[in-house]
């Protein structure tokens, strides 16, 4: 995730406070943060390809195998 476009991360409570201000005051910010977020998850946290791509490396291997 990359912080300020996916997510919000802060080091110290001035951090916090000072994007806590940022939400607040830039419209529209927190809805494309959100926006973002989803798709992040989405994209890389999807149950369905998750099992996709797991089932492809077990397979892997086995594809020198011969018997």
């Amino acid at each position: 995730a990359i912080p300020g476009k996916h997510i919000f991360i802060a080091n110290n409570v001035e951090d916090f406070i000072r994007l806590i201000d940022k939400v607040f005051n830039e419209k529209g910010l927190l809805n494309e943060i959100s926006k973002n977020a989803r798709i992040f998850v989405e994209q890389y946290f999807d149950t369905k390809k998750i099992c996709k791509d797991l089932e492809i490396i077990m397979r892997e291997p086995l594809k020198n195998v011969k018997g």
